[in-house]
Parts: C-alpha cells; structure tokens; sequence
C-alpha cells in the first residue's frame, strides 16, 4: 500500500513530529510505500529515517489530530491522534464520512484502534546507579492546563538541556522530577533512568490505564508504589518497542479493509 504521512519538520524534541516521521520509517521498513509531505517551509527530515519527501497520488494519507481540515483533498483519510481531538488546536477535526480513526494512545481516544510506540531511546535513558544530588522540574505543557510556579530546583526545558545525552546526563542523578505535565515523553525519560516523576496537575483518568501503566507519583503515598513500577519499565517499553512492526503490519491490513482496497 502506498501512503502519505502529513507532517510538521522532524524535531527530535517534539513527540509528535518524531512519531509521524518514524511511521513513515516503519511503513517503508515493513514493505510499503511511504513518504512524509511536510507542511512547513524548512523541509527537515532525519537523516537515520527513510523518509522521502512528497505526496503519493491516490495514497492513504495520515492526518495527525492537530490538522482539522484535509489540506490535500485526500480520497482515504487516516486521522491518527496523537492528543485529544481539539485539545491543542481549540476546533474539532472536519470527520470525513470514511475517515478511519486511529488513536495514538487509549489516553487520547478510546473507542478506536490504537498504535501505541514509547519513543524513548533504551541505550541513552536507562538508570546506572549514580548517585543522585538534586531535584529537578519541568513545564512543559503544563502551562496549558494552570499556573507553573517555578520551583526552587534544577529547571528542564523543552531546549535545555540542549541534547538527548545530556538531558539523560541530569536524570540519572536526580532524585524527583516535578512535573506540570502530565502527557510529556520526558516523564518517561526520567522513569527508566530511575528519577521518579511527581507530577504536579492532576492528569487525566484515563491516564491511569495508559499503556505504559502508572509509573509516576501524584502524592506522598505514593512514591513506594511508581518506584516499584519504575523497576519493570525498562521491560515493558522493550516489548512495545519490539512489537511495533507487527502491530503497525496488523493495523495496515484493518486500514486497508476499511478501504477496500
């Protein structure tokens, strides 16, 4: 099958731009026809990722949630929702009659397939006992859910540290991340380098089944519990990152159903 994935620049510290383009990857890899038509003017790609660039006429063409419309007059239509439909983008996507839904995550819509991928790098996050001097915290998105005062601590910012190695650097001796946000990749990052991540703002409910389990603390009480779900992580993300070829194979074949193609 061939297929277009619609999509911002690659930007390795944007969960979303990295995950539409690694689809674009995967989809090449498993023996279709992929490419990413990036709708912004610089044109980045990862070079690690085979990820032509352009419009496949005729394709499947994949709409990540923050895209409403269908910019590219798209006869199949997936829209893969990598947040709440609305959340980001304060309007609610124009449904096409076929469009055939797809949920990043059970978080983000759970009445759906869902194509789920822990996009932390196992050989740069992991814990190697160091010893641990600070504390740390992080906004993130958080500011789109309520006030973030700063914290007396180190602060992480969605450009500092400046590389992924050295944002694994800090979280492998820090002892508690306190975060305003609770649907950032960056509290699994500290996860499975061992720094516990306590977050700040209530997340959502659905939150508490994710995927991934609950690895984090929302109060004092309980910290013994996200460190004992801490020492499995590392485990549970290899399996999902294992399975995704397999997965991303069994979704190609429901898409290309709900087509009939």
């Amino acid at each position: 099958m061939n297929f277009t994935i619609f999509a911002p620049n690659y930007n390795e510290k944007s969960g979303g731009s990295w995950v539409l383009h690694f689809l674009c990857d995967q989809l090449n890899k498993i023996g279709h026809t992929s490419t990413v038509f990036i709708y912004e003017k610089e044109q980045i790609t990862n070079p690690n990722f085979n990820t032509p660039v352009g419009h496949i006429q005729n394709s499947v063409v994949v709409y990540p949630e923050i895209i409403t419309n269908n910019p590219l007059q798209a006869k199949y239509v997936v829209r893969y929702l990598l947040n709440k439909e609305g959340y980001l983008q304060k309007r609610m996507i124009e449904w096409g009659e076929k469009d055939y839904p797809l949920s990043f995550s059970t978080v983000y819509r759970n009445d759906c397939e869902t194509l789920f991928y822990p996009n932390s790098d196992l050989s740069t996050f992991y814990n190697d006992n160091q010893e641990r001097t600070q504390n740390a915290f992080y906004i993130g998105k958080g500011y789109l859910y309520g006030d973030c005062p700063k914290l007396d601590c180190f602060e992480i910012t969605r450009s500092y540290p400046e590389t992924k190695q050295e944002l694994a650097n800090v979280l492998k001796k820090t002892k508690i991340l306190f975060s305003y946000d609770a649907h950032t990749a960056t509290n699994l990052d500290a996860a499975l380098c061992g720094c516990l991540p306590y977050l700040l703002q209530k997340p959502l409910p659905e939150l508490q089944n994710a995927e991934l389990g609950k690895f984090w603390a929302e109060s004092q009480d309980e910290i013994e519990s996200a460190l004992l779900a801490i020492s499995t992580l590392h485990d549970r993300v290899k399996q999902l990152q294992d399975s995704f070829p397999q997965r991303l194979g069994n979704q190609v074949v429901k898409i290309k159903k709900h087509f009939s193609l």
